[in-house]
């Protein structure tokens, strides 16, 4: 903390990331791979007097956002030029299995009859009574590609990833609606 880094400017430090990340793993294997890199968040972050950026990325995959269960796909801080803290946890697949991915269609259930056919399970997870209360609790129901770091880490698969207001993720299984993976609500203390 007692090291003074230079500063620079919010697109100066996202060059310093993306230039950092082309040369520790690159860019290059996840366009051949079929997944598309983006800038999916990015804020201030302070250390002693030090002002720098937080840049975390995420992935598409066959034109459908990739989401972890826990950690991070991608990310990067950057305080001047200097990185400090650069997190790479990204999975490629085997060509066979690109190639298998590309032929095939995936079929998703409709969001809705995953609710319908949870609702029971959903409302003990949220705490609520009715059909009606836990479908208000619904903040996002999003279509992703899902990767379950804890149970299978080297494979992902279609879900359908529902936010609740309370802060709960719920994956659910795209082809059957099965829940898959259930994350609570951080504790606010």
């Amino acid at each position: 903390e007692n090291y003074q880094y230079g500063s620079a400017d919010f697109y100066d430090s996202l060059d310093t990331a993306i230039e950092y990340v082309a040369n520790h793993g690159g860019w290059d294997n996840m366009y051949r791979n079929g997944y598309h890199p983006y800038l999916k968040e990015a804020f201030i972050i302070t250390s002693g007097e030090n002002e720098g950026y937080h840049f975390e990325f995420g992935l598409e995959y066959n034109g459908v956002e990739v989401e972890y269960t826990d950690g991070t796909i991608l990310s990067a801080d950057v305080y001047g030029s200097q990185i400090t803290s650069y997190k790479r946890d990204i999975l490629i697949l085997p060509e066979s299995d690109e190639e298998t991915a590309e032929k095939s269609e995936w079929y998703a259930m409709a969001p809705i009859d995953v609710l319908t056919n949870n609702y029971e399970k959903i409302c003990s997870i949220v705490s609520t009574g009715s059909f009606e209360e836990m479908t208000a609790a619904v903040r996002s129901i999003k279509f992703c590609c899902m990767r379950d770091s804890e149970n299978d880490p080297l494979k992902i698969r279609p879900a359908w990833l529902i936010i609740m207001n309370d802060g709960h993720q719920l994956w659910f299984s795209a082809e059957d609606g099965k829940i898959l993976y259930h994350q609570p609500a951080a504790e606010v203390n």
